[in-house]
């Protein structure tokens, strides 16, 4: 069994993880395996602090990040998705398994789990050690599940006590809603996707545009109109308020499957 402790980034704190959950596949043979590379994976809910912990350590041990997430692949969703892109200042490089826009539709999640896989071969065969950061379940579950060449370990990162990861949800849909730098924020880019119809099934799917959509519904608004609430402090509020409790609803849900999906900790 591979311990990982080493690759834990200096001064990062873990808070509520799974800890020491370290093995290797059973249909991967073992005698070689301290030779392999490895695949470190950090994985969690929404709002858990994935990226901040990925990028740390990727930047310690000259890592690479693969983000195994398929909204942070439309790059005209930055804010909705919390996307991340590679950071000159560290040299980390994060690699989203496609470039897409909304007008492309949604991302299959096979073809993203057989993205995942690939983008992973590719870079082990370049790197001693990989990143994987990932909120998806369908794509870790199918990922751990494939036959590996490498060494695969995971950090799981769990939901806070309930009144702290509302908070934190809180303020995270408050950030999205009126980003601190001149950006479109999550209901901009909401508003320009929801103008091409074909695609509306699929925005409605997105967490975060999820809550946009059922508080038009409350407020019997025109969904292409709800960029206007942005002038009105209290609408606003009550926006960060449905966003902030849907991704604690995922978040809960998503949980306990993500504490099972390495198996239980060493």
């Amino acid at each position: 069994m591979v311990e990982f402790d080493f690759l834990r980034p200096r001064g990062v704190r873990f808070g509520r993880t799974v800890d020491g959950m370290t093995f290797n596949r059973k249909n991967v043979p073992a005698p070689d395996g301290d030779r392999w590379p490895l695949v470190h994976v950090i994985a969690g809910p929404t709002g858990t602090g994935k990226s901040d912990i990925a990028m740390a350590l990727a930047a310690e041990h000259g890592a690479p990040v693969v983000v195994a997430d398929r909204i942070q692949c439309f790059r005209d969703l930055p804010v909705t998705s919390a996307r991340l892109d590679s950071d000159p200042t560290t040299g980390v490089v994060r690699h989203h398994l496609r470039d897409l826009l909304v007008t492309d539709g949604d991302y299959d999640p096979d073809d993203a789990a057989r993205d995942l896989e690939r983008q992973v071969k590719i870079l082990i065969e370049r790197h001693p050690v990989v990143v994987v950061e990932g909120g998806s379940l369908s794509l870790l579950q199918r990922f751990v599940k494939s036959r590996h060449q490498f060494r695969l370990t995971a950090d799981i990162l769990r939901m806070p006590d309930a009144e702290t990861c509302r908070c934190r949800l809180r303020s995270r849909a408050e950030r999205m809603l009126r980003p601190a730098v001149s950006v479109p924020g999550l209901l901009e880019e909401f508003a320009a996707a929801w103008r091409h119809p074909a695609r509306r099934e699929f925005v409605a799917s997105v967490n975060g545009f999820d809550a946009v959509v059922l508080w038009c519904r409350q407020h019997d608004l025109d969904p292409c109109s709800v960029t206007d609430v942005l002038g009105d402090d209290r609408l606003v509020g009550s926006v960060a308020d449905l966003v902030a409790d849907l991704h604690a609803h995922h978040g809960r849900e998503q949980d306990e499957v993500f504490a099972g999906l390495f198996g239980p900790a060493n």
